[in-house]
């Protein structure tokens, strides 16, 4: 796990979701990069989804949106998405210092 308590380094402008999509998937690759808030977890065990699923939803899965900017925490919030069985299974993301992932919340997409 990620400690959180290191100084984060915040993108001055957004990515490509074709950007953001390889490079979520690059820092994935190493599961040690990977961290999740007490909220994600909360859904993952709601919405059953183990900590397998979230990895290979961040390797495999698209970013199809623009991100979403977060003015107060000056951050930019990306959705990865990708098809599980019949569903889509989305995560809310932010990448910090260009190198780990923060993971706010998993869900089934909505349409």
């Amino acid at each position: 796990m990620i400690d959180m308590k290191t100084k984060v380094i915040k993108f001055q402008k957004p990515l490509s979701p074709t950007d953001a999509t390889n490079k979520i998937r690059e820092i994935a690759m190493d599961s040690g990069n990977v961290a999740i808030t007490d909220h994600t977890i909360e859904r993952m065990q709601e919405r059953d989804f183990s900590m397998r699923d979230l990895l290979e939803l961040l390797r495999n899965g698209y970013v199809d949106d623009e991100p979403e900017y977060n003015a107060e925490t000056q951050e930019y919030k990306y959705k990865i998405a990708r098809v599980v069985d019949t569903r889509t299974a989305a995560a809310i993301t932010i990448i910090i210092n260009n190198e780990k992932l923060l993971v706010i919340t998993i869900m089934w997409k909505i349409y």
